[in-house]
């Protein structure tokens, strides 16, 4: 049944951008006998039964995965066309097409099985050479392959692989097809399906993209001898940090001065914060370290947070209370009824020792609370401690807990005083 669900999402989602007017007559062969004739809103009708279906899967192997998913949809629907009519195909079809079109922008590189014959419904200069019934049951897998590509993500086990371990709730979209089929406004509010970040993220990535596509961006040559730019400093340097700036968008205008003024500042600032760091007024190496990225490996990244959101609820920004932790930038953030109200520093795991991506409900909150180290710790950095002093426990506020080591309590707790954790 839920596979069938999943069916539903997909539905709404080409949906949200068309209507139900009929557009485009479609050429076609002569139906198998097998199909009935039967009235439905005085209208006539096109029908098939399952072996229709079989038959269809024995000639296009290759969308078999899909096979289950279609059956159940159309036995819901008696059998009944779904993206077809007397008419022709309904116009939702072609917003479909045109999603597929475009997966790239989706941060998907995938092409759908048998994309000639689908284009030859579509496109008037290709020749299509499939029944209504066959148009209408790839059209039916065409939505399975848009569901598994942009909106189910990668499995269970990758994710988990990724040391991303986001609890995947189930959603109905069987209901929420019906509330949009009652309220259609609905049909445009991408945030229902998807977690609200990914639509910001795919916006961003067609701007890379475009830049990419004219020549990104030059390397940016710091004199290894200057530890940091400061406001009111003159360098080259400086010069092609703005040309970067006015390539990215964070600077309005290239006024192709070497000089760090106010307006190159704000830019810094504005790139900083963008990218989740703490603003700072100093140019460091690390910072051009990071401007020095290609365009290339900034859309890499793009395409994986996509996928990332992909597994993240739409519903958690809808709560009253959320605590989000944003490890790159060592911050913590309390909203309320969607409004920041709190923020506090927090302290995040190395590369070695990373912080697990996670979420769940809090339950209460432990200040300085005691802090179970990880084996990883114990084998690089107590135990050989412990070797050149036997008051390495007691030195740094631990002790032995059922053959664990735990830090005590306390103002020199390792977690500080106003880290959250998480029981």
């Amino acid at each position: 049944m839920r596979r069938a669900i999943l069916f539903s999402l997909i539905a709404l989602l080409s949906l949200s951008i068309c209507s139900c007017r009929q557009k485009k007559i479609i050429p076609a062969k002569k139906e198998p006998d097998v199909q009935l004739q039967v009235a439905i809103n005085h209208k006539s009708i096109v029908t098939f039964d399952s072996t229709v279906i079989a038959s269809f899967f024995a000639t296009y192997p290759d969308l078999s995965k899909y096979r289950r998913d279609v059956e159940l949809v159309y036995r819901k629907y008696n059998f009944h066309p779904i993206w077809f009519d007397e008419k022709g195909v309904v116009e939702c079809s072609h917003s479909l097409y045109s999603k597929i079109k475009e997966l790239d922008k989706e941060g998907v590189a995938s092409v759908f099985p048998y994309h000639e014959k689908i284009a030859g419904v579509f496109e008037e200069e290709i020749p299509n050479s499939l029944t209504n019934t066959e148009t209408d049951i790839i059209l039916s897998c065409l939505y399975l392959f848009y569901a598994e590509k942009v909106v189910k993500g990668v499995d269970n086990k990758t994710s988990a692989a990724l040391e991303w371990l986001l609890p995947r709730k189930e959603v109905s979209y069987e209901t929420l097809l019906d509330s949009t089929m009652l309220n259609p406004k609905l049909l445009d509010k991408d945030e229902q399906v998807l977690f609200r970040q990914y639509y910001k993220l795919r916006d961003v990535l067609q701007k890379y993209r475009e830049i990419e596509k004219h020549g990104g961006w030059n390397l940016i040559e710091a004199d290894p001898k200057i530890k940091a730019y400061k406001p009111g400093d003159t360098a080259k340097a400086i010069l092609q940090i703005r040309d970067l700036l006015f390539i990215t968008g964070d600077i309005g205008q290239n006024s192709g001065s070497n000089k760090y003024d106010t307006e190159l500042l704000a830019a810094i600032k504005k790139y900083q914060l963008r990218n989740g760091k703490n603003a700072q007024s100093s140019i460091t190496p690390a910072l051009i370290k990071d401007m020095n990225i290609p365009v290339s490996e900034r859309i890499k990244k793009i395409i994986i947070n996509m996928e990332r959101c992909r597994w993240i609820s739409p519903e958690v920004i809808k709560s009253k209370e959320l605590i989000f932790v944003n490890i790159p930038s060592f911050k913590l953030n309390v909203f309320r009824e969607g409004i920041d109200d709190f923020e506090s520093p927090v302290v995040v795991g190395k590369t070695m020792t990373k912080t697990v991506i996670f979420s769940g409900d809090v339950s209460f909150i432990v200040f300085s609370p005691y802090w179970m180290l990880p084996p990883s710790i114990i084998n690089s950095e107590v135990k050989p401690g412990m070797a050149k002093n036997k008051n390495y426990l007691e030195s740094h506020n631990m002790e032995w807990n059922d053959g664990q080591v735990r830090q005590k309590p306390g103002k020199n707790n390792s977690l500080g005083l106003d880290i959250l954790q998480y029981w």
